[in-house]
């Protein structure tokens, strides 16, 4: 979010013009839009290589994991932009408290839902190469050993 605060004081407001407006789900104005957007795509990026790298340790193919944590975003942006207004709006009597009740509670549900989208979509694999070849040669001895065993009732 850091990012999007950044980019929407230095760059936007020198390229957009000031009032200008978008519709997506409600009216925005038109620089934090395109800051949030950023913003979230640069989000995106961060959180999948960190989370391929540390939390899930996959060596997934990397473009298709890509795609599939930007996709998770597909219904989940138009949902976070429509939830936050909602929000907002019905708890305008508090002031600036419905804001980040808003903003907070729409983060809390993306970290349940994209963590659960990352565990069992993104990153569903065996966490490294080496530990699933591990798995299988484990397997296999295993499997070996089961058949040496029985090899043995036989001839008894």
């Amino acid at each position: 979010m850091v990012s999007a605060l950044i980019l929407k004081l230095v760059i936007l407001e020198k390229c957009v013009p000031s009032g200008a407006t978008i519709h997506f789900i409600t009216d925005l104005a038109l620089d934090t839009f395109i800051a949030d957007t950023v913003g979230l795509a640069l989000s995106i990026l961060w959180n999948f290589t960190f989370n391929r790298k540390f939390t899930f340790k996959s060596a997934n193919n990397v473009p298709i994991a890509m795609l599939l944590a930007f996709a998770f975003y597909v219904p989940f942006y138009p949902f976070q932009i429509w939830y936050i207004d909602a929000v907002e709006k019905s708890l305008a009597n508090i002031g600036d408290w419905a804001f980040v009740i808003a903003q907070g509670t729409c983060m809390l549900i993306n970290f349940v839902l994209e963590f659960i989208w990352q565990k069992f979509v993104v990153f569903r694999n065996p966490k490294r190469v080496g530990e699933a070849t591990a798995l299988s040669e484990r397997h296999s001895d295993e499997s070996a050993s089961e058949e040496i065993a029985a090899e043995n009732t036989d001839t008894e």
